[in-house]
């Protein structure tokens, strides 16, 4: 029977927001293939039990808190207002973030999973 504190929106996904422990989405972190995220503890977690971590930095700079380890890598736009560490852009276009393309993510994560099973 499935665990009562996980939603199933869809069968590919898990909503697990704020119903585990740090032990267990350390455990959870572990079994990913990859794990694609921002600029969060999260992707520290998941460097620290030897995921490979896709970190997309917008606004804060990944010189300073990108999740450490040789299988990680980060994508971002170093842009003339990079970075500004706001959490709501001033000149309204978020192109920190928009500039980096779906296209961009997914010939990461391939080049990233063809790394990680040498």
């Amino acid at each position: 029977m499935p665990d009562s504190r996980l939603t199933i929106h869809d069968s590919r996904f898990l909503d697990l927001r704020g119903k585990t422990t740090l032990k267990e989405t350390a455990a959870i972190l572990k079994q990913c293939r990859i794990f694609i995220t921002n600029d969060t503890g999260l992707g520290h977690l998941a460097a620290a039990v030897r995921t490979p971590v896709l970190s997309i930095f917008g606004s804060t700079s990944p010189e300073w808190t990108r999740p450490l380890g040789s299988r990680n890598r980060v994508l971002y736009k170093n842009l003339w207002c990079s970075p500004c560490f706001a959490r709501t852009c001033r000149f309204g276009t978020y192109a920190c973030l928009e500039e980096i393309s779906v296209e961009e993510v997914l010939k990461a994560v391939e080049e990233m999973i063809g790394i990680c099973a040498e």
